[in-house]
C-alpha cells in the first residue's frame, strides 16, 4: 500500500497539464493585488481581494527579509504595514515602462532609495 501511495505522490508533478507556476511578478501585478479593486478599496478586503493583498505583503516580506541589513535599513523599525505602504506608492508613482518590469526588483530599488543604510553598514 505504501508503495501505491509513493508512486501516487511521485508522479502527481506529471499529471499536471497546467502551464508552469511563473513567481516573478510584474510592478503593476504587485499595485493591484496590494490595492485591490479601486472601488472597494474603502472596504475591508474580503476573498480574492484578500488573498491577493496578503500575497503582496508575502512577496515584499520576502524581498525585505533576503536583503535588510544589507542593501536597506529601516532606521525608525517601522511595522511592516508601513514599509509596504511606502514601497506600493513609490512603485505606483514610476513610469508605465518601469512599472512592467520584475517587482522583485522594483521593491529592493524602492527600499535601498527610501531606507537607505549608513556608510558603515549600520541603521540609518
Amino acid at each position: 500500500m505504501k508503495t501505491i501511495f509513493l508512486i501516487t505522490a511521485l508522479s502527481l508533478p506529471l499529471m499536471s497539464h497546467g502551464a508552469p507556476l511563473s513567481t516573478a511578478i510584474s510592478g503593476d501585478k504587485l499595485i493591484r493585488q496590494y490595492l485591490g479593486d479601486p472601488s472597494q478599496r474603502h472596504t475591508t478586503p474580503k476573498g480574492d481581494a484578500y488573498v491577493d493583498r496578503e500575497t503582496a505583503r508575502g512577496y515584499m516580506d520576502g524581498v525585505k527579509d533576503l536583503t535588510e541589513g544589507e542593501r536597506w535599513c529601516d532606521p525608525r523599525n517601522a511595522p511592516p504595514h508601513e514599509i509596504h505602504i511606502d514601497v506600493v506608492q513609490a512603485i505606483a508613482q514610476l513610469s508605465a515602462d518601469r512599472r512592467r518590469t520584475n517587482a522583485a526588483v522594483l521593491v529592493l530599488e524602492t527600499l535601498s532609495r527610501l531606507y537607505p543604510c549608513k556608510p558603515n553598514g549600520g541603521k540609518s
